[in-house]
């Protein structure tokens, strides 16, 4: 019997760490593959490789835990547009691995042409 709940907790334990995506051998890779143009507001933090995404003309939705290092003047791209950062809020209850991980970056311009 503890060899069985134990194999069933590993299994659950490794299968909720994967994520799986289903690849169609009739369906060509280039479906699979998403562009820039897929999502224009797309935002893309490089100096830690996360994303946001534009909610307003000049503001990121994003998660608290990324921006902690995100400074004002820095640049980040938002769809094909290279922006910089005028501030960064985080969700003042934020505490890592405890939930409210939620931020938002001003930008010091305007972002337009989104839908």
């Amino acid at each position: 019997m503890k060899i069985a709940q134990s194999i069933v907790l590993s299994i659950g334990l490794f299968s909720s760490l994967t994520n799986a995506i289903v690849i169609r051998h009739d369906v060509s890779e280039e479906n699979y593959s998403a562009t820039p143009s897929d999502f224009p507001p797309l935002a893309t933090l490089y100096n830690i490789g996360v994303h946001g995404t534009l909610i307003h003309p000049q503001w990121v939705v994003t998660a608290a835990h990324a921006v902690f290092c995100m400074n004002p003047g820095q640049k980040i791209r938002v769809g094909d547009k290279i922006v910089s950062i005028a501030n960064r809020y985080s969700h003042p209850n934020y505490r890592l691995g405890d939930g409210h991980d939620i931020a938002l970056i001003q930008l010091e311009s305007s972002v337009l042409g989104f839908k």
